[in-house]
């Protein structure tokens, strides 16, 4: 869907240049970038994750109505998942830990409470619960392209599902029968690409970039009821992810650059040119003010002892007026949590746990984060 009356650029931004494809999300850092959408002001980037230790992801989509993050993380001890993250509390919450390969794009049917999500690995869309269960496959398994990420958006007014396999079309089939037809469109030419897909608020159009090696690429949009296409951009540089706000579409050129026209291609702007040695890959806005989310700093590390535990360990937090503590599985699920006053040393008793690998979160009154790990 990646639709929202939103403040906020989520980016994803690589530490080590270009990669060999904008569209293969290998190594990327999951920033926060807090734009002012008026200005255009960058006014702060830090790291989102509050210091968890997952670092790698392949998509990011807003929900709306929950106002939350739900995050693909690329795959790690062993296996891919789908997250909710909560900028506000900091709260992550696995919702899918089992089963994915990697999941490239999600997006949601509110009505229906569901997501759907597309695992280029396994050759499969999928949806389920929003708490991650009843997961049911959606049509016969695909034969995803290798070196072009396939997108999918809901289009909830008209029960339908587009989606692309990575080549040169969109594809879209009704939501409960699997009956996949092309999308018509006289952009379509040999060679081309479909780099990204959006579906406005009130459903009536679908935005897609399209890229070309020898001709413009392209920012378009087709009606959903009568399939009419108006290209609303053209350049040669190509043209990738997108994301819809305020009546203006934007999207990302060869990944340095983000863009924006208005919903009827007028009054082009350059929004945001990604910091040298950085790119942007897939991207949402998220809903907001500058002044509505608090962001975490990178948390401060703090010492566990004894480290392996036995029976108990304790964290040293020093002189830190800590509020909550939180003590997690490395995979983001939480054990056990207390709400207190707490300052120096805190005992936590670990006898029962399972042999592995485990976190201590701690957060104050003004939301900084402290982290410790230990491993029993």
């Amino acid at each position: 869907m990646k639709t929202s009356s939103t403040l906020f650029f989520l980016l994803f931004l690589s530490v080590q240049g270009f990669a060999q494809s904008i569209f293969l999300v290998d190594n990327l850092y999951f920033k926060f970038e807090e734009h002012d959408m008026t200005t255009g002001q960058i006014t702060d980037h830090r790291d989102l994750t509050g210091g968890l230790p997952f670092h790698t992801y392949d998509c990011i989509t807003w929900h709306p109505e929950e106002k939350v993050f739900y995050v693909g993380y690329k795959k790690y001890l062993a296996t891919d998942r789908i997250v909710r993250y909560d900028a506000k509390t900091k709260l992550l919450t696995p919702l899918i830990t089992s089963g994915l390969s990697r999941v490239v794009d999600l997006d949601f049917d509110l009505g229906a409470g569901k997501m759907y999500f597309l695992d280029k690995d396994a050759n499969l869309i999928q949806r389920a619960n929003l708490d991650g269960s009843n997961i049911e496959q959606v049509g016969p398994g695909q034969s995803f392209l290798t070196g072009w990420t396939p997108v999918l958006a809901v289009d909830e007014a008209h029960g339908l599902l587009f989606f692309t396999i990575g080549g040169g079309n969109i594809q879209y089939t009704d939501l409960n029968t699997w009956s996949p037809s092309v999308m018509p469109s006289p952009v379509y030419v040999a060679g081309g690409r479909v780099g990204d897909i959006a579906i406005d608020e009130t459903n009536t159009w679908i935005y897609w970039t399209y890229n070309l090696t020898q001709e413009p690429s392209s920012i378009n949009r087709t009606n959903l009821e009568t399939f009419e296409t108006q290209t609303l951009h053209s350049d040669m540089e190509p043209h990738n992810y997108l994301s819809l706000y305020n009546g203006r579409v934007y999207w990302s050129t060869t990944g340095t650059i983000i863009h924006s026209v208005t919903f009827t291609g007028d009054d082009l702007k350059m929004e945001y040119d990604v910091p040298s040695g950085t790119f942007a890959a897939d991207f949402v806005i998220g809903d907001g003010s500058s002044t509505g989310i608090s962001l975490p700093d990178a948390p401060t590390v703090l010492a566990v002892y004894p480290n392996p535990a036995g029976d108990w360990t304790q964290i040293d937090l020093g002189d830190h007026q800590v509020t909550r503590l939180v003590l997690m599985q490395v995979n983001g699920q939480i054990i056990n949590e207390w709400n207190g006053q707490f300052t120096g040393g805190h005992r936590i008793d670990t006898a029962t746990l399972p042999s592995g690998s485990y976190l201590l979160q701690a957060f104050d009154g003004e939301q900084r984060t402290y982290l410790g790990r230990f491993s029993k």
